[in-house]
């Protein structure tokens, strides 16, 4: 029987910023002390609606989109010689969950997909054949990764002291291919104040994008 539904949306805007400092030493004109401010701002839209029915049962889906630019500049102080890099993103994800209540059982089913396309650009101001000239070039093609999985698992209660928990998760990469992860969990209660668990399964984890292909300016710790 439909019990009632649960409408949640949310919208955020995240600024994070962070500022450095170095040196750097140019023959002939003298030591420069450089600026190392480095600004994110993200906005995020978020959606969720749970279906609920009578017994505990569920079905939730879920809906959300990031866009993160950030900015990282070299900015030297008292001289025209100036760098920044540009970074762009989107980062787009849906998801459906189904929860059904059966006794001594819980099942859930679900699948989640998520897709997200990155790039990087550098702007420099400097001396080319002895006259300021501003260049511009881009370091990170636009590139893309994205996944799908779809998951299952069972809570069983055995008894009043002992619960089973087993599960598995098939995922698809575009670039690493697929894999499936088991896992198989165990836990008995003897008691109200100790419980003991035991667990055993396997994880996978790729790389994110920022992993593969941004460019990170760590002159500022000397390297």
């Amino acid at each position: 029987d439909y019990d009632g539904i649960d409408l949640q949306l949310r919208a955020r805007f995240i600024r994070d910023e962070q500022d450095g400092l170095t040196q750097e030493t140019v023959p002939g004109l003298g030591v420069y002390r450089i600026d190392l401010p480095d600004r994110v701002n993200r906005f995020v839209l978020q959606g969720r609606e749970t279906v609920h029915f009578a017994g505990g049962s569920t079905i939730r889906v879920s809906l959300n989109r990031q866009d993160p630019h950030g900015e990282t500049r070299k900015d030297r102080v008292d001289s025209p010689v100036d760098e920044t890099r540009t970074r762009r993103g989107t980062l787009q994800s849906a998801e459906l969950v189904g929860t059904v209540a059966d006794g001594d059982r819980t099942w859930v089913v679900g699948a989640r997909g998520e897709i997200e396309h990155f790039e990087q650009y550098l702007e420099r101001l400097e001396i080319l054949g002895g006259e300021l000239a501003e260049t511009e070039r881009q370091e990170v093609d636009r590139s893309s990764l994205g996944h799908g999985a779809g998951y299952a698992q069972l809570k069983w209660q055995l008894h009043e002291t002992v619960t089973v928990l087993g599960g598995a998760r098939g995922e698809y990469h575009l670039r690493f291919g697929g894999v499936i992860a088991p896992r198989l969990a165990l836990a008995f209660r003897p008691s109200d104040e100790v419980t003991i668990r035991a667990s055993g399964g396997r994880g996978f984890r790729v790389p994110a994008a920022r992993e593969l292909g941004f460019f990170f300016d760590h002159s500022a710790l000397g390297y």
